[in-house]
C-alpha cells in the first residue's frame, strides 16, 4: 500500500498487488450481486448487467469499490428498472424486493 499526504490528510492507494486480489473480490461480488438481481428481475437480465457494468466503473473510482458496489448497484437498480415497472407488470412483489 502507497501511503501519502494531500491537502492534510493522509491517504492511501493499493499496490499493484493488492489491487490484483482487490479485482477478484470484486469479480466476485458482481457475480453474486448479478446472480440475485437477474433472479428477481428475470425479465431483465440485459439491464441488470449493464447497471453491474456501469456501477462497477464507479466503484473503482472510490477508495473502497467492494463496499461500494452493491450500494451504486442497488441504485442503479431502483432507477432504471424498478421506475421502469409497474409493481403489476412484471409479478414482483416490490414490499419484499426493495427489503431485500
Amino acid at each position: 500500500m502507497n501511503i501519502f499526504t494531500r491537502n492534510g490528510r493522509t491517504e492511501s492507494t493499493p499496490s499493484v498487488a493488492e489491487s490484483g486480489k482487490l479485482a477478484v473480490v470484486i469479480a466476485g461480488l458482481k457475480e453474486r450481486l448479478r446472480t440475485d438481481y437477474e433472479a428477481r428481475f428475470p425479465s431483465q437480465k440485459r439491464l441488470v448487467r449493464e447497471i453491474l457494468d456501469e456501477a462497477e466503473t464507479v466503484a473503482w473510482l472510490t477508495p473502497f469499490p467492494h463496499l461500494f458496489l452493491p450500494d451504486l448497484v442497488e441504485a442503479g437498480i431502483g432507477q432504471r428498472i424498478r421506475t421502469a415497472h409497474s409493481p403489476s407488470d412484471d409479478g414482483v412483489d416490490w414490499s419484499r424486493a426493495q427489503a431485500a
